[in-house]
């Protein structure tokens, strides 16, 4: 018995891996050819072992031949070239010598110094006991692998060991001594040295000895072929390692084999057309059959395996599965995935074809393989393919057995399978996100049913295909369909469901979302209490997930809700609104922090207003007297009408939206334009007590001084500013009282110059304006220069040609301005900038700069929007920064067609 404690556990059964010498007492099977094989190899100097790939060549002479010889007097000696591919390995001749180096230069030579040849290295060599060495060469069809020039040297070599004589190098050197001077020792040394060599090759490379019997001649005279087993050496190497006693040394305790499970795995075994069994099948399947015994002392809820019978393994079924997942694993072992993706391409595309084995010549095998031959020969190595040579020399690769074929074909099929699923699935995926990307038309054009239509097919899709993230996203495009739609019960009930989805229950960040847009739903709903819960809710979760940019939005408009609380409640009637101030001060202060964190400029300069406003309603408490003060006003250009701007809260501007059916408006602003202005928007800007002008998301944007004023940058307003709004309605803002208009009767337009925010109003059929000449020649760009039927250098014409307005720059206009008035000057020329009213398909305006005989027309007949301009240059601001700058602005009133156009289409 073994100890224990000194030699690892060993599993009973090798696997893939050939039998070690110390595995010797539990190789089984082989008892009558380990005998034939030593008796060979006792009467013969050189034997021959061939067979078939995974039949178990090196098996046989690691347990079985070794352990003979090394009990009869000889001392074996494996040496293998299959480690030598590296570039570190060295050429056959070095490792063959490297094998003999711990018994070398123990005899020395008679001659003195000698070459450093192999056959000199073995006579100098000593072996333990004196024993007799026997060189085995296993794999030997690997040193075929080595450049020609060193397997040619190594042959030639080795030769000298074989041959009957020893080398005519060594004769020479006894030749030169006089007989009578000769010693027993010089006669002893050039003798043949006793030693046996065993030379192990796989059957389809034994035409490689050829090349060797040239030079060994009858190298191939003596061969031992090593045979599949028969049914009765399969019995002996699957049920006797089973009952080998040593627990010391095994993981598993002896177990037997039915006689019916035993007769079905050999059955199993066996190939369907020579009736052959595949050793290394054998092998896998007992290493499996090993695992479930072992596996089984580790299952509590069953009784430990002490017999395989039928029940614990049913060859019949699960030889396959083993099989098929031995396949599994050996792809999934051979390297890279691109290498398994060429492994599967070979075994599954190319050497099976309707379920029949395949042979492919080499060439053909490298060219699907991409010239990878070291992925060639890890498929070798782990026995999915087996190499045939012809009679001509011609080689071939084939699936190396065919009880691989069934889980190649099934993987195959599940590939394909898979392939078509993957297709279907993203088929499918374009769909859900096209009807997601055509429901935003719907939701353009207010078509709200067919964009919840849209919404729900696709999110039926994202469920089915469990897209849990395009589910919820979905799901929050549906809950805003509905609440554009003024169902707002819907929606509430839409994220509430949401909300309950078991899938999102452990995702904060999902519920913040889901828990933000209901509090959308109830703000917009009027319901503002509920609607601050639960922001109150989302911005917890948002905390807890660390999500800045979120928390950052979120407590900023947590701040305007409860800031738009306290404007609706006037401080003499309802009393606790310095509360509402004093949270509205909380939620802009973490906003601010959060903005700060995520380096966002903008939102950080929005608050810091936010709070200088809320600052100021807090002052303001303590003097309500002063609230009813007007702090400006705004003059309608077109019309004259007069807007005060008064009280604590920020004033709202947009487009008020009339109810058909309840005959009120749906939404009131504080200065509010009639429903056909439908180029602006519903919330358009906001002006606060703190003269800060601020766009609110307006679709079609807010200019002050003919300059955009972009959502997110607050500007304050001064005196006298031109406020134009959608660029269809200019307003003059006053601070200290309105300013008195005088509108022409005729008038169609107003033309504005932003830089000295003058103005001019179209009110002939043909107007031009033009540039002095005293203009030109000053450095004074800020001088007012838009002069009538002045004495021009360049004009710019504006006329109603058939009822369409339009204009023409006439003559090259060129002004001429010094960067550095003190410096040598640097000539610029500026060109026209003009802000039209005339809109692109994505209804946002664009400037223009015209040149000499540009014609731009507005609109043209039938009322469609075009844009014709010959040298349209936008966003070239280093050349139009010292130009002048003018915003056309067109009364819709101008005729009675063009009229009846804005009242159909805005």
């Amino acid at each position: 018995m073994s100890d224990p404690n000194t030699i690892p556990k060993v599993d009973r059964y090798p696997g893939l891996w050939p039998y070690r010498q110390e595995q010797s007492d539990i190789f089984f099977g082989r008892n009558r050819e380990k005998e034939e094989l030593f008796f060979q190899v006792r009467k013969s100097q050189v034997v021959i072992v061939f067979a078939n790939s995974g039949v178990g060549k090196s098996s046989l002479l690691n347990a079985g031949t070794v352990p003979l010889l090394r009990a009869n007097g000889y001392f074996p000696i494996n040496i293998l070239f299959t480690q030598t591919r590296g570039a570190d390995s060295g050429t056959p001749l070095q490792i063959f010598k490297k094998a003999f180096d711990p018994f070398t230069g123990i005899n020395k030579s008679p001659f003195g110094e000698m070459p450093n040849h192999v056959w000199e290295c073995v006579k100098s060599s000593q072996f333990p006991n004196k024993a007799t060495p026997v060189i085995i060469l296993d794999q030997f069809e690997e040193l075929f692998n080595y450049p020609k020039e060193q397997v040619n040297d190594f042959i030639m070599e080795l030769s000298e060991l074989i041959h009957d004589l020893a080398p005519s190098r060594v004769n020479d050197q006894l030749l030169k001594i006089e007989r009578k001077d000769r010693t027993d020792e010089q006669y002893a040394w050039a003798s043949q040295p006793p030693m046996k060599f065993i030379f192990a090759i796989r059957s389809d490379h034994l035409s490689d000895l050829q090349k060797v019997d040239k030079v060994i001649p009858g190298l191939l005279s003596k061969r031992f072929q090593l045979l599949p087993m028969n049914d009765s050496n399969a019995e002996e190497a699957i049920c006797k390692p089973a009952l080998v006693d040593d627990p010391g040394r095994f993981d598993s305790s002896i177990f037997t084999f039915s006689k019916d499970a035993l007769g079905r795995i050999v059955k199993s075994l066996k190939d369907e057309t020579t009736g052959e069994i595949a050793t290394y099948q054998l092998q896998i399947i007992c290493r499996y059959i090993e695992d479930l015994v072992k596996n089984s002392y580790t299952d509590t809820a069953k009784p430990n395996i002490s017999e395989i019978t039928t029940t614990v393994f049913d060859a019949n079924s699960e030889t396959k599965t083993v099989l098929r997942n031995y396949y599994e694993n050996q792809v999934a072992g051979i390297g890279t995935p691109e290498e398994q993706k060429l492994t599967r391409k070979l075994l599954e595309n190319n050497l099976m074809e309707k379920n029949v084995r395949v042979r492919l010549p080499q060439g053909r095998v490298m060219d699907i393989l991409e010239g990878n031959d070291l992925l060639l020969q890890k498929l070798l190595v782990a026995r999915l393919v087996k190499k045939e040579t012809d009679a001509y020399g011609s080689e071939y690769y084939e699936i190396s057995h065919d009880s691989l074929k069934e889980p190649i074909l099934k993987s195959k099929l599940e590939s394909l399978e898979k392939d078509r699923l993957s297709k279907e699935r993203d088929s499918k995926l374009t769909e859900a996100k096209q009807m997601v990307a055509m429901h935003y038309e719907s939701m353009e054009i207010k078509d709200y049913q067919k964009a919840l239509d849209l919404l729900k097919s696709a999110e039926a899709i994202y469920s089915t295909l469990g897209e849990t993230a395009s589910v919820i996203e979905t799901g929050l495009l549906i809950s805003k369909a509905l609440e554009e739609k003024g169902i707002f019960s819907d929606a509430r009930d839409k994220l509430t469901r949401m909300l309950a989805d078991p899938q999102i229950k452990d995702n904060r960040k999902l519920i913040g979302i889901v828990t933000e847009s209901l509090g959308t739903v109830y703000l917009k709903w009027g319901r503002v209490e509920r609607a601050r819960e639960m922001f109150i809710d989302a911005l917890t979760c948002y905390n807890e997930t660390k999500d800045h940019p979120r928390i950052a939005r979120l407590s900023e408009h947590l701040g305007i809700v409860s800031e738009a609380t306290y404007r609706t409640n006037k401080p003499s009637e309802k009393g606790n609104v310095k509360r509402l101030l004093q949270e509205a001060d909380f939620y802009f202060k973490n906003a601010f922090d959060s903005f700060i964190f995520v380096k966002d400029l903008f939102g950080y300069e929005r608050v810091k207003y936010s709070l200088q406003r809320i600052k100021k309603y807090l002052d303001e408490l303590e003097k309500p007297d002063e609230i009813a003060k007007p702090w400006g006003y705004f003059t309608e250009m077109f019309t004259g009408t007069v807007h005060e701007l008064k009280g604590p809260n920020t004033v709202r501007i947009g487009r008020n939206v009339y109810n058909e059916e309840s005959k009120t408006y749906t939404l009131k602003n504080e200065i509010g334009f009639p429903g056909r202005y439908g180029y602006m928007s519903r919330r358009h800007a906001s002006i606060t007590p703190d003269l800060i002008l601020e766009d609110t998301q307006s679709m079609n944007g807010t200019t002050i001084n003919t300059l955009p004023l972009y959502y997110g940058t607050p500007r304050y307003l001064q005196d006298s500013d031109i406020v134009v709004l959608a660029n269809i309605m200019p307003m003059e803002f006053n601070i200290a009282k309105p300013v008195k208009l005088k509108i022409p009767d005729d008038c169609w337009g107003l033309i504005i110059e932003g830089n000295t925010r003058q103005y001019f109003y179209l009110s002939k059929p043909d107007l031009e304006y033009s540039i002095p000449l005293d203009y030109i020649e000053s450095n004074d760009i800020t001088r007012p220069f838009i002069q009538e039927g002045a004495n021009e250098r360049s004009v710019i014409r504006f006329s109603l040609r058939g009822n369409i307005p339009s204009f023409l720059a006439e003559n090259v206009m060129t002004v001429y301005h010094k960067q550095d008035p003190n410096g040598p000057g640097e000539d610029i020329m500026a060109n026209w900038r003009i802000r039209t009213t005339a809109k692109d398909p994505d209804r946002f305006y664009k400037d223009y700069i015209l040149s000499t005989g540009d014609w731009f027309k507005i609109l043209d007949f039938p009322f469609q929007p075009e844009l014709v301009s010959v040298n349209q240059q936008d966003g070239q601001e280093t050349i139009l920064a010292y130009g002048p700058t003018f915003q056309l602005i067109m009364k819709p009133e101008v005729n009675p067609d063009l009229k009846d156009y804005w009242d159909r289409t805005m």
